[in-house]
């Protein structure tokens, strides 16, 4: 493998605009040759590993429908722009009683919600290092506003294609476990997104894929937060 290769064991390569064909995937060895991409090959995806990878969106969407049929009212979520709007009236309006009040609620929910989307970002790096898909399903967000773009490929949109992707990351010409340092995090949070940017060293057994920028995206769903866009950017320092 020469020394301007992305990675230097084997992984895979995705169309420059991230679209699958309907069932179908592609891989191959991602290097640069010339600015292109070699190793390309495709091949069709099971029915059962399709059925897998959307399991839990359709669970989902299931117990949303039960919902709104029974008419369950669900709690209601505390919301950070109300808790801020509110803090300034009382401020504006001199009652600093109040206003502390709801200074330390505030302070509080930020802290929640940067523990939640940190640990939220450690489950995907788990996910990542083991290999584990189940786990990788379970962190991404349904629907279309998941979008991956993996080092030196195109953007992959889509719940179904995004996890088809990190199946071909993961799979078996994959040294699993990885092993990934991850460095300067930095986490922010306002409302229900919030991001984390990061440096990642990812090494296998014996051989190292090098250094990635990587900034990740997350939404925090019904409570829980959720990945929806993954940016990972090779770079050499």
């Amino acid at each position: 493998m020469p020394s301007s290769a992305y990675y230097d064991i084997p992984c895979y390569v995705f169309p420059a605009g991230g679209h699958f064909p309907p069932k179908m995937e592609m891989h191959g060895t991602l290097c640069v040759k010339g600015g292109g991409f070699s190793g390309q090959r495709i091949v069709q995806l099971s029915k059962q590993r399709r059925q897998l990878s959307v399991s839990r969106c359709l669970e989902g969407s299931m117990s949303e429908d039960l919902d709104n049929k029974v008419k369950i009212e669900k709690p209601t979520q505390v919301d950070e722009y109300a808790l801020e709007a509110k803090l300034r009236e009382a401020v504006e309006s001199e009652n600093y009683t109040k206003a502390a009040e709801l200074r330390d609620r505030l302070r509080a929910l930020q802290d929640d919600n940067r523990a939640g989307v940190r640990a939220a970002n450690a489950k995907f790096y788990e996910a990542f290092m083991t290999g584990n898909m189940k786990e990788m399903r379970e962190v991404w967000c349904c629907g279309d506003n998941a979008h991956c773009i993996h080092p030196g490929a195109g953007r992959i949109s889509g719940y179904d294609m995004v996890i088809a992707s990190w199946e071909l990351m993961l799979g078996p010409d994959t040294s699993i476990p990885l092993k990934i340092e991850l460095h300067n995090l930095d986490v922010q949070v306002k409302g229900n997104m919030g991001y984390v940017t990061c440096l990642e060293v990812v090494r296998t057994s014996g051989s190292s894929w090098g250094k990635q920028l990587a900034t990740n995206i997350f939404e925090k769903q019904n409570g829980t937060w959720y990945i929806c866009v993954h940016h990972a950017s090779h770079i050499t320092i």
